[in-house]
């Protein structure tokens, strides 16, 4: 992790294929270590895909609760639209910020943050195969972004 931080924060240092293949090492084994680990804990976990969550999030926190047999409550509701309401707000200007600083992110609809495997040294191929692609396709993910 150490070597990461000096890799990702630290300018003078920053080596994007380095990070990405170090990045991908350690998530791959992990990925597949927390789905044994919960298989062997038998623990209940509810499985959630980031672009559902992002894209639709109170539909999944409904399914959540509804799969651990929770009362999802209309205040509950309220105050998760608000807080929704009010980080959307957040991002937006937090969004308008880093424009000002970076003319690079102008046009990026919607988004903070813009990331491709080619940026760090990969390819959509190798985030398809080994461990990811034994974990995009348990859950299938898509692989076109």
């Amino acid at each position: 992790m150490q070597a990461m931080h000096h890799n990702y924060y630290e300018k003078d240092n920053y080596q994007p294929e380095y990070l990405g293949k170090q990045i991908t090492d350690v998530a791959g084994k992990t990925l597949l270590k927390v789905q044994d680990d919960l298989k062997q804990s038998n623990l209940t976990c509810a499985d959630v895909l980031f672009e559902n969550l992002t894209t639709d999030p109170i539909s999944v926190i409904k399914s959540v609760y509804q799969q651990f047999q929770w009362d999802y409550s209309d205040e509950y509701d309220t105050i998760l639209k608000k807080y929704l309401d009010d980080n959307k707000k957040q991002r937006e200007e937090t969004k308008r910020k880093l424009e000002k600083q970076n003319k690079d992110l102008k046009g990026q609809k919607d988004k903070l943050h813009n990331y491709k495997p080619e940026d760090f040294g990969l390819t959509k191929k190798q985030l398809s195969e080994g461990s990811f692609g034994i974990y995009t396709s348990r859950y299938a993910i898509k692989s076109d972004k």
